[in-house]
């Protein structure tokens, strides 16, 4: 009997220590539970970030406006109106490295753009205006007119929104499609030659066979060749 107490007077504070811990345990998991639950609520409430536009050019020659955009997400939209009807529009996702260098060019002049004081040239035709969106700057706009002589600054700007306007522009109105395009048997495609033509094969690596409509020719078309043959896909 007496060795029978000595030995539950041993086993009882592992026994309660053991008790401690697994609430200690609990208490933990919960908690975890609970900020697990919280971190996933706030980034459903977490609104989804619009693209902001770093710079931004719309100029009047003649009759047709256009207007260049410059997004953060490294999108460039170029479009084109005349008599307040759109007429042209061009999308375009560049690269990280494209990116990187024509940001890093913008960059180096935006901030004595648009400075210097000219005598405004009045013409009812021909005049521009640049947005400048910079993050850490304060947004500010200038305007001028195209038949002025601008300080150095505004002119390495322009000649930078020039050079990219007329990248995106020579675009084919599906670049950006196929840069997401997943091709499959039987997809239709317009090629640059106005041809027609059926993929009849996808092959790894995104090559793909194509088959002209009006002829049995088969065409073998590497993946980085997409943007030089084909024109545009077809619904």
């Amino acid at each position: 009997m007496r060795l029978r107490l000595m030995l539950i007077a041993l086993l009882f504070p592992a026994v309660a220590l053991l008790a401690q811990e697994t609430d200690r345990h609990e208490i933990v998991t919960t908690d975890s539970l609970r900020a697990g639950a919280q971190e996933e609520q706030n980034q459903e409430d977490t609104p989804e970030r619009v693209p902001v536009a770093i710079v931004e050019r719309v100029q009047l020659i003649g009759k047709t406006t256009t207007r260049l955009s410059f997004f953060d997400n490294r999108v460039i939209i170029v479009t084109m109106r005349e008599g307040g009807k759109q007429f042209f529009f061009r999308k375009w996702t560049m690269g990280e490295a494209e990116y990187s260098v024509y940001l890093k060019a913008l960059m180096s002049c935006v901030g004595q753009a648009g400075l210097s004081r000219h005598e405004n040239i009045d013409e009812e035709d021909s005049h521009a205006k640049i947005y400048l969106n910079i993050p850490g700057r304060k947004s500010r706009s200038f305007s001028f007119s195209p038949l002025q002589v601008q300080d150095l600054a505004t002119t390495r700007l322009n000649a930078i929104l020039d050079d990219i306007q007329k990248w995106v522009a020579s675009m084919p109105p599906s670049a950006e499609e196929l840069q997401h395009w997943k091709p499959e048997e039987g997809d239709r495609v317009e090629l640059f030659n106005g041809t027609l033509a059926t993929v009849e094969e996808v092959q790894e690596g995104g090559v793909i066979i194509l088959q002209y409509d009006e002829t049995s020719i088969l065409e073998v078309v590497p993946h980085d060749a997409w943007s030089k043959i084909i024109f545009r896909l077809l619904p």
